[in-house]
């Protein structure tokens, strides 16, 4: 599973800054920057909230996929 480029590309198609996206999840911007590098495994409380706060689905979050997919999925999400 490669959870930390799902966090990232989360992080950058809903066009927000590493610092921010941290500060809302209330963790350091520094385990953030591990956490999209997968040199940290987030909690399942933590991918809850990633879920919540981003609207996407934990699925997402976990699951291998191109990125072409995950465009397609973060788009009909936001529908």
């Amino acid at each position: 599973m490669n959870i930390g480029k799902n966090i990232k590309f989360v992080r950058i198609a809903r066009s927000v800054k590493q610092y921010d996206m941290a500060k809302s999840l209330g963790i350091s911007q520094n385990y953030l920057c591990l956490l999209e590098n997968n040199k940290r495994e987030p909690s399942l409380s933590l991918l809850k909230k990633i879920s919540d706060v981003y609207d996407v689905s934990l699925p997402f979050l976990v699951a291998d996929h191109s990125p072409a997919e995950a465009v397609y999925v973060l788009c009909k999400d936001k529908k």
